[in-house]
């Protein structure tokens, strides 16, 4: 099973998924980027928040995959690298 970050955020279903984080084996983070972070729109939980949560108290140690929303074109590929970089050090 995947759990869709943004869908969760769509909905406020994230803790939801706390019971059954056994099952996931891929945890798909989509977000924007804004001056070389995450954010989730319309989220009652933060990107960095989210990732901490999966790691540390669920103990999720399955796949993610990270998914820029909109285009990323020359002037944000920095961006999205910087954004990719605070994703490893967290």
């Amino acid at each position: 099973m995947t759990l869709d970050v943004r869908w969760a955020a769509l909905y406020d279903e994230l803790d939801l998924f706390e019971s059954i984080v056994g099952n996931v084996v891929n945890v798909h983070l989509r977000g924007k980027l804004k001056e070389g972070k995450w954010v989730l729109d319309r989220s009652s939980f933060d990107f960095y928040e989210t990732l901490d949560k999966l790691r540390c108290e669920w103990r999720y140690g399955g796949l993610f995959t990270v998914e820029p929303e909109g285009v990323i074109n020359r002037t944000l590929f920095e961006n999205f690298l910087k954004a990719m970089r605070t994703i490893r050090k967290q």
